[in-house]
């Protein structure tokens, strides 16, 4: 009686230690959005490009001249993960991966 208390106990914990681990790793990639999210719209405010046409993929060679500076500030100086900077701009990985080694060859 006593063992089977003890095993409800200690998984009613984990789940509890699980459940504030994933709201903790939310949190975090919440924050770190709302930072993207922020930093994107600065860039394209200098620029005088609408936010929205940048994170919709327009292939307009300002706009992607502008996302490639975006992408390769975030991933080559802050460390951001390709997949972080594809999705928060509109793009694909593969897209980023791409002007990025563009970008490094010239």
């Amino acid at each position: 009686m006593i063992y089977g208390l003890f095993l409800k106990v200690t998984s009613v914990k984990k789940c509890w230690r699980q459940h504030r681990k994933l709201n903790c790793r939310k949190a975090r990639q919440n924050f770190w959005d709302a930072v993207l999210v922020e930093f994107i719209d600065q860039v394209c405010e200098k620029k005088g490009i609408n936010p929205k046409e940048l994170r919709m993929g327009s292939r307009r060679a300002c706009i992607s001249q502008v996302r490639l500076q975006i992408a390769y500030q975030l991933v080559q100086d802050y460390g951001i993960l390709l997949t972080e900077v594809g999705r928060q701009l509109g793009v694909s990985t593969s897209a980023i991966s791409k002007a990025i080694t563009r970008r490094t060859k010239e």
